[in-house]
C-alpha cells in the first residue's frame, strides 16, 4: 500500500493499564503489534500505566493500512473526531486483540473486559491527521480502484 507522508508532525503516546494477572511483556508487545514497530521502549510509573511514546509516522503506517483492510476507517473517523480537542486527538483499541496483531477499535472503555490501549495522536491539526488516517468514504473507494 502506498501511504502518503503526514500533513503536519506528531507525536504518539500509545498507553494501557496493566493488570494485575497481565504480563508487562505481552502488553509490550500488544502495543508493537498496534503500531507495527519492534524498536519501542516502554515506561511504567507507579499506577501500573505501560506507556510508550513515537515521534515519527512508522507509529501510525500500520495503523493506517489495517483501518483500510479491516474497512474500519468510519468507525475510527467517527471516534477519533468525537474525540478531538485542542492539538490531539485519541482512540481505543482492544488489548487481547492486539495480542494477536488483529486491530479492533473500542467504543469506549467498558469494550474489553481486561481493559484497552490507548492510541493518542499529539499534533497541532488534528483534523489534517484524522483526514490522512481515515478519509471520508468516497477516497478510501478511489483509493482501492
Amino acid at each position: 500500500m502506498n501511504i502518503k507522508p503526514l500533513p503536519a508532525p506528531i507525536k504518539i503516546t500509545v498507553e494501557s493499564q496493566l493488570n494485575r494477572s497481565e504480563d508487562p511483556r505481552k502488553v509490550g508487545q500488544a502495543i508493537k503489534n498496534i503500531v507495527g514497530m519492534e524498536d519501542v521502549s516502554f515506561n511504567k510509573d507507579k499506577k501500573d500505566m505501560l506507556t510508550a511514546e513515537i515521534d515519527n509516522q512508522k507509529g501510525l503506517n500500520n495503523i493506517y493500512e489495517k483501518i483500510r483492510s479491516k474497512q474500519s476507517a468510519g468507525v475510527a473517523r467517527r471516534l477519533l473526531i468525537l474525540n478531538a480537542a485542542n492539538s490531539k486527538t485519541w482512540i481505543y483499541f482492544h488489548k487481547q486483540a492486539a495480542f494477536v496483531n488483529v486491530l479492533n477499535i473500542c467504543e469506549d472503555e467498558s469494550d474489553a473486559s481486561l481493559g484497552h490501549i490507548k492510541l493518542i495522536i499529539h499534533t497541532s491539526d488534528p483534523l489534517k491527521i484524522i483526514d490522512w488516517l481515515t478519509p471520508s468514504k468516497t477516497i478510501i473507494k478511489s483509493e482501492t480502484k
